[in-house]
């Protein structure tokens, strides 16, 4: 469960921590039509990767698909951090979207090696997860861009997909 929870984390920083930086963004990207795709490419990829990464998971096993959609988000956060322009950015946000298969698989996964009396507890953690990382992320993602590019809030995202990456992968 642990393993999850880190995936899970990776999933809830991908969407949180880009909002510490909305003014570095609009600063270099000079409209909020311009801005919001960034943040529109990764909503919709994340709603069509939840809805189809969690029936390909069933197909051709959870940890493999949740292993994808993780390597997609480290992929995409190196992408969007070393682009030089707005069209690097929203393609890696594309491939960020990946995360929106996250929790749905681990639930799966859960639902699969949990025995049903601990599975809700399981569960819990997770769904808990979300709404403590998303403070932590946002606090997170205010402390690079304070100290660091906006660009590092994606390496960062990186960093933590590489972890998720390596404890599902063990465990």
């Amino acid at each position: 469960v642990t393993a999850l929870i880190s995936a899970e984390i990776l999933g809830v920083f991908e969407v949180t921590m880009l909002l510490a930086a909305m003014p570095h963004l609009l600063a270099e990207f000079g409209s909020t039509i311009t801005v919001g795709w960034i943040f529109t490419a990764f909503g919709l990829s994340s709603a069509m990767c939840a809805a189809i990464g969690a029936r390909i998971g069933d197909i051709f096993g959870r940890k493999r698909i949740l292993l994808m959609a993780i390597a997609a988000g480290i992929i995409g956060s190196l992408i969007a951090g070393a682009s030089g322009g707005l069209a690097g950015v929203i393609i890696g946000r594309i491939l960020q979207g990946s995360s929106g298969a996250i929790l749905p698989l681990c639930i799966g996964i859960v639902r699969e090696n949990v025995s049903d009396k601990n599975a809700s507890i399981a569960i819990g953690a997770l769904t808990a997860t979300i709404t403590i990382s998303a403070g932590v992320a946002l606090i997170l993602g205010g402390v690079i861009v304070d100290h660091l590019s906006w660009r590092w809030i994606f390496f960062a995202g990186a960093g933590a997909g590489v972890i998720a990456l390596l404890l599902v992968s063990v465990w």
